[in-house]
């Protein structure tokens, strides 16, 4: 009985690993392309299929615009986004952060035209729509 047990909870945990390697696969097809952030008009984001990614766009900081551009590496590991920026501006009145930087985006859903996600760190939920 308990090797029955055993093998059961291994088949288990072998279908569990299966499922999110292909949740995540499908995940990562359905994000290539360039997305507009809600949160910072102006800024936009796209995931290429080679697992490149980068972020352009204007923002203002308090009322002076500043062209912004970072790239870096993507991927999608157990249904989140990891994002490894390593080359990023200088912008007075943004925080510094020290490169690479990584950052981790939890997929809250996805379908053709927007996505959201959680950014733990933060704590805030952001919506992201896909350019046309």
């Amino acid at each position: 009985m308990q090797r029955r047990l055993g093998t059961l909870a291994l088949c288990a945990l072998v279908t569990a690993c299966a499922t999110t390697t292909d949740r995540d696969t499908t995940l990562t097809r359905q994000l290539v392309g360039t997305w507009a952030a809600e949160s910072i008009p102006g800024v936009f984001v796209t995931f290429r299929a080679d697992g490149t990614v980068f972020s352009h766009g204007k923002i203002e900081i308090d009322g002076e615009e500043f062209d912004y551009r970072d790239s870096g590496t993507w991927s999608v590991k157990d249904g989140a986004i990891h994002n490894v920026v390593a080359e990023a501006p200088d912008i007075p009145g943004l925080e510094a952060v020290e490169l690479p930087y990584v950052s981790v985006e939890k997929i809250v859903s996805i379908d053709g035209d927007e996505y959201r996600y959680v950014c733990p760190a933060q704590g805030c939920t952001n919506t992201m729509r896909r350019v046309k």
